[in-house]
């Protein structure tokens, strides 16, 4: 079995690794201003920019003081470049604008619960747009054009 390289994890990538690329000076300038203790670095394996906060704590022989918070790309996994976007996801995942832990958690489950919503609409409106044609399919009609007089059956064998 081959041994994975260090530069296939994610978290080799972090500001401390000697000769990482980190975000450009005027992005980090905006960054370090609501958030000194946060950093960018490119991954040049995944060819993607990646979040890191700094966490005195962790001590991991590849990945010292730092934490990876999330990989910046699309929904679709392919590249975004470094914009307000990136600052409106690190507002929506610090817990410390919140108030508390608790606040953030709530927060969390009720977009959780109204995404859910959303889908279970979307999910009934799409079967009943595909019922309808066989519902209108099944319907009593007698006449070939223009108004129906309804089922000679039901009229005359009833």
């Amino acid at each position: 079995m081959m041994k994975q390289s260090p530069l296939t994890h994610l978290w080799f990538h972090n500001p401390g690794q000697f000769g990482i690329r980190l975000a450009p000076e005027r992005f980090r300038k905006e960054l370090h201003r609501n958030h000194p203790d946060l950093e960018v670095t490119w991954n040049s394996h995944l060819e993607r920019w990646q979040v890191f906060a700094k966490s005195p704590t962790i001590n991991h022989p590849i990945c010292r003081g730092w934490r990876l918070l999330f990989v910046w790309k699309d929904i679709d996994g392919g590249y975004l470049p470094l914009d307000e976007r990136l600052f409106a996801m690190i507002a929506t995942v610090d817990g410390q604008q919140q108030g508390d832990g608790k606040k953030y958690i709530d927060r969390i489950i009720s977009e959780m619960h109204r995404d859910e919503l959303k889908r279970e609409a979307q999910r009934s409106q799409e079967t009943i747009d595909l019922a309808m044609p066989s519902w209108h399919h099944s319907q009593i009609s007698v006449a070939q054009f223009g108004k129906s007089n309804g089922s000679k059956f039901s009229r005359y064998h009833a």
